[in-house]
């Protein structure tokens, strides 16, 4: 899974809008954000 990431990045992320996104959950973080939020909580 995480390979089709890397190797299909723009494929993967280019068919998702991220203000779309944002409207349905407003909650949602970038991952330095939510990393700060949670990095506590890490071994």
């Amino acid at each position: 899974m995480f390979q089709y990431y890397g190797d299909f990045d723009r494929e993967f992320t280019g068919a998702r809008d991220l203000t779309t996104a944002q409207q349905l959950n407003p909650g949602l973080k970038s991952f330095d954000a939510w990393l700060a939020d949670n990095i506590a909580h890490m071994n």
